[in-house]
């Protein structure tokens, strides 16, 4: 959803195509009337009037919330998914007629791992001739949407030009596919290379999480404990359940705010609770944002990685946390890897492919 405080891969990658001259149409998926039992938060950015229209947010970008009476969920019990399988079946039926126009003179279309997929049959009717590029943000199992999304996703592999993938994880479960990219998340470089007032006390240490569930309050009560001299800064949707004189919660903030906790943190942590293929989440977009900053980061061990700033812990384990974190507070503080990370624009290049060079758009 455009509008969201949540600045997610495809947040930036609209921003970039967007600054480099083309129009844009954000098209949002899997919100519904479920969506609204479940209180998610991400409806109070839209008017009930805006949904299913065409919202112009700045000129040539527009935005479209395609909210529906339900949407693909997966659930643990294949007895459960069974019984709903007619229903997210019908999804495709649901109209989304306003945006066919766009969509009928698009020369890039870009599907995320979301409920899109689900509609790539009609898509694929309206333009036959855009290059077709599937950005995998996550894999769907983590995402808890219905088995039927995944049959789709297997369907339609060889449809998309392009398949990026921003794990080495997701790589190594899909390599043997022609069309597969491994394309890390990308940096909005100009915001992190100014300068940002630190919103830190003095002469403390401070370590950051940034994001939204899969939460490990175990490894925050330990660390927050053992470390009763540092300062844990948890900002994003993370309910209150530990509460400690040196723990602060922020809630969502906006993107712009979160960047100055992030360049003068002394410490990033990824404090994930395990599900099923969590481990695809190695390379997630708050490692690269702490790793171009310098930090040593607080991983799980179920999440592997090669970088040379990560410090990794076995969940449960109060030992083994306090380890990680001594070893990490003993980093040596540095940029040794941010070369290594691109910036958005770079990633949004590599999806259009020879597109990026033939001037569409409007410059």
């Amino acid at each position: 959803m455009w509008r969201s405080e949540r600045r997610a891969g495809f947040h930036h990658l609209a921003k970039s195509f967007y600054n480099f001259g083309w129009e844009v149409l954000f098209f949002t998926t899997g919100l519904s009337w479920i969506s609204s039992l479940q209180g998610n938060k991400r409806l109070n950015y839209y008017g009930t009037h805006e949904r299913n229209k065409l919202v112009e947010e700045l000129p040539n970008f527009i935005s479209y919330l395609h909210f529906t009476p339900f949407h693909s969920i997966g659930f643990k019990y294949s007895f459960s998914n069974l019984l709903l399988h007619p229903l997210v079946a019908s999804y495709p039926g649901f109209s989304f007629d306003q945006t066919h126009d766009f969509i009928s003179k698009a020369d890039l279309l870009v599907f995320e791992s979301a409920d899109g997929l689900l509609l790539i049959d009609k898509i694929a009717n309206i333009n036959t001739k855009a290059r077709k590029v599937y950005r995998m943000s996550d894999l769907l199992t983590v995402l808890r949407k219905h088995p039927i999304s995944t049959k789709y996703e297997k369907k339609y592999w060889d449809f998309f030009d392009l398949i990026s993938v921003p794990s080495e994880f997701m790589y190594s479960q899909f390599k043997n596919s022609g069309n597969l990219s491994l394309d890390y998340h990308g940096i909005s470089k100009d915001d992190f290379n100014i300068s940002h007032r630190s919103p830190f006390n003095e002469n403390t240490y401070n370590a950051v999480w940034v994001g939204n569930g899969y939460f490990d309050y175990n490894f925050l009560h330990t660390a927050s404990s053992y470390k009763n001299d540092w300062r844990f800064h948890i900002i994003g949707d993370v309910e209150n359940k530990i509460s400690a004189k040196n723990i602060f919660y922020y809630g969502e903030i906006p993107f712009a705010e979160i960047i100055p906790y992030i360049l003068n943190a002394d410490l990033g942590l990824d404090n994930k609770s395990w599900k099923p293929d969590m481990e695809s989440c190695t390379d997630s977009l708050k490692v690269l944002q702490y790793t171009y900053a310098g930090l040593p980061i607080i991983l799980p061990n179920f999440l592997k990685s090669n970088r040379s700033n990560i410090y990794s812990y076995v969940p449960g384990n109060p030992d083994s946390i306090r380890s990680s974190l001594s070893q990490a507070q003993n980093h040596p503080r540095g940029q040794d890897e941010k070369h290594l990370i691109h910036s958005w624009d770079e990633l949004a290049a590599k999806l259009a492919g020879p597109l990026w060079d033939q001037n569409l758009g409007l410059n």
